[in-house]
């Protein structure tokens, strides 16, 4: 039995209920020449380490249940110059044998408080990634560049977006399964017509009627529901929490294929 996760600009952890290899890969290789794959933080006691860490595709086998931080850097000229930016190359893997279990998140060696549960470790994501990984973050919230994303004129400051292609997003919609599983999160700005600044995760402070407290999840055409789909063909992805009525903080549920 084995896992996978497709780095696609996206912060979302992959979760794993036994310790099973899982295939770390880019979502895509066009002009790269060289890969380095690195294991930022394993929980306290793990001796796991990355197979093939210069190669396309790695492997990575969690030996203990903890949060597992990988990152992935791309060169176009083996070596001389880095192809893709390190805030779209960081992702977590989480070994829980138990789905209950509440873990550490990365940069811990215990959990901080018994009473939080996944959800709400987007803080610190935010905090391990901006202090030993010198993404570019503000107080709260990782994003894409301004206007980093590429869109349609019809993609609007709020929606759910799917990576079309490297750095090109569309609406992303609970009907489609491939659109689902390669969400990097919502837009926070369209500095122009065909651009779009993407959060990925943390305070997204663009929305207006959210119920706080609530859980949203992938709707159709971009939009947000409270409701989780159950019918097939759908796919329920939780996107994140209401704040309050105005935001919302994303983090990403892993695909739910119904």
């Amino acid at each position: 039995m084995t896992a996978s996760i497709r780095l696609n600009g996206n912060p979302t952890p992959l979760q794993v209920l036994a310790a099973v290899p899982v295939s770390l890969s880019n979502f895509d290789n066009t002009g790269v020449l060289a890969w380095e794959w690195t294991l930022l933080d394993r929980p306290k006691g793990s001796t796991a380490s990355i197979t093939g860490a210069a190669s396309p595709i790695a492997s990575l086998t969690p030996d203990i249940p903890g949060t597992y931080l990988v990152r992935l850097r791309t060169w176009k000229d083996a070596g001389a110059t880095i192809l893709d930016d390190v805030d779209r190359a960081v992702t977590f893997v989480r070994y829980v044998p138990i789905p209950t279990w509440r873990i550490p998140a990365a940069g811990e060696t215990t959990e901080v408080d018994p009473l939080r549960g996944w959800a709400d470790e987007v803080n610190d994501i935010l905090a391990y990634i901006q202090a030993n990984i010198g993404v570019a973050a503000s107080a709260t919230y990782i994003a894409s560049a301004p206007g980093g994303f590429a869109v349609p004129v019809g993609v609007a400051v709020g929606d759910v977006v799917y990576a079309t292609g490297i750095d090109t997003a569309d609406k992303a919609d609970n009907a489609g399964i491939a659109t689902a599983r390669s969400i990097p999160g919502v837009v926070i700005a369209k500095p122009t017509p065909t651009s779009a600044t993407v959060c990925y995760a943390g305070e997204a402070a663009v929305y207006a009627g959210l119920t706080a407290g609530a859980t949203y999840y992938l709707g159709t055409a971009g939009a947000l529901t409270t409701t989780a789909p159950v019918l097939s063909p759908t796919v329920a992805r939780r996107i994140g929490v209401a704040k309050n009525a105005t935001t919302l903080v994303v983090g990403l549920g892993e695909p739910i294929i119904n």
